[in-house]
């Protein structure tokens, strides 16, 4: 991803997070494939629990909260930062914001 795509108040959440701060909160929006357009809801739910699932994986933790808006290719999530970072990582994510400063 595109590091300018993230809100600088998620990227300053997620520098300042240690291993015992707790879940970041985030809303995340997923680009179409290169020059396709938006994809179905139904095909787009699929490619975002591709994503988080991929992202669960590397980084050996699960959201908190998970809540899908296929409409618009894009998620809220509840995550540890180190899950977050994994997520970000991915070349699909179009933007990401912080959803709730504490």
């Amino acid at each position: 991803m595109d590091i300018d795509k993230i809100d600088p108040r998620l990227k300053q959440a997620l520098d300042r997070a240690t291993v015992n701060s707790g879940p970041i909160q985030a809303v995340v929006v997923v680009g179409s494939p290169a020059g396709s357009k938006p994809l179905p809801p139904a095909e787009s739910e699929q490619m975002l629990r591709n994503l988080v699932d991929r992202a669960c994986k590397a980084s050996k933790s699960k959201p908190s909260r998970l809540v899908f808006f296929p409409n618009v290719q894009s998620f809220s999530i509840e995550a540890d930062p180190k899950l977050l970072r994994h997520l970000l990582e991915d070349d699909s994510i179009d933007a990401a914001s912080l959803n709730r400063a504490d």
